[in-house]
């Protein structure tokens, strides 16, 4: 699920070309991310940690509220050392973000 609210407030204030980019920069980090964080071995906690945050910042940004809400699943496990780390969850939520910002654009393109 994607704010559509937030997406248009950024739209109206950053404009619509400078969103686009916002959008770009935050698909190309995220699956950067992504990849550390699906990598065997796993990175150590701290750099999960540091991840997970700076994913979930950019998520909430662009009002992917799913993946927000998964990071910050994995970060609270992570503090209290529960269950090994999955990034299975982020990854998927990632998807269906980056699928509907594509729907989205493509709406009012």
């Amino acid at each position: 699920m994607v704010d559509v609210e937030r997406i248009g407030m950024l739209a109206r204030d950053l404009g619509r070309e400078m969103l686009g980019t916002v959008i770009r920069d935050f698909e190309h980090e995220a699956d950067d991310i992504l990849a550390r964080l699906a990598a065997r071995p796993a990175p150590p906690a701290d750099a999960i940690k540091a991840d997970l945050h700076m994913l979930r910042g950019g998520a909430m940004t662009l009002g992917c509220d799913v993946l927000a809400e998964r990071c910050a699943a994995q970060e609270e496990q992570l503090e209290r050392g529960e269950a090994p780390f999955d990034p299975a969850p982020l990854i998927a939520a990632f998807k269906d973000c980056s699928t509907r910002l594509a729907a989205w654009s493509a709406d009012r393109g």
